[in-house]
């Protein structure tokens, strides 16, 4: 499998055996937000339930979604594929604030039940990234 992961580590949630049929939510430490802008890789199931959450780690307020059915529409994909794509976020309303990550899966019953995700990364400046969506 090809997933373009970047670096030693990453997250994908049918490489540990058991394939489509593993659910379940791994979430960061919060961390604050320090640049205006934020960029991560993500590949996943054309599914809600496979999704990247950023959410305020004061509240536990989920702030963005972002899912593999959001990822296919916005560009403009019809297949699933294992190959991680830029999602670029305007991240400027929470500068200052701690955040955390979750990555979920709660897509156990189907081919494409399953994500991929990697390197988050703060810029100072909107970053321009090849092939890259924006979410907001």
């Amino acid at each position: 499998m090809q997933s373009a992961h970047v670096g030693k580590h990453w997250i994908g949630t049918y490489e540990n055996g058991l394939g489509d049929g593993a659910t379940g939510t791994l979430s960061s430490k919060p961390f604050r937000v320090t640049q205006p802008w934020a960029a991560f890789l993500l590949a996943a199931g054309p599914f809600e339930t496979t999704r990247i959450e950023i959410v305020d780690a004061a509240d536990q307020k989920v702030l963005l979604k972002v899912s593999g059915n959001d990822t296919r529409k916005l560009a403009g994909k019809t297949n699933s594929t294992e190959t991680l794509s830029p999602v670029i976020v305007d991240v400027r309303a929470w500068q200052g604030r701690e955040i955390l990550l979750r990555v979920i899966d709660e897509q156990a019953d189907s081919a494409w039940g399953h994500l991929n995700f990697d390197d988050f990364r703060f810029y100072a400046q909107k970053p321009v990234l090849a092939g890259a969506i924006e979410v907001k």
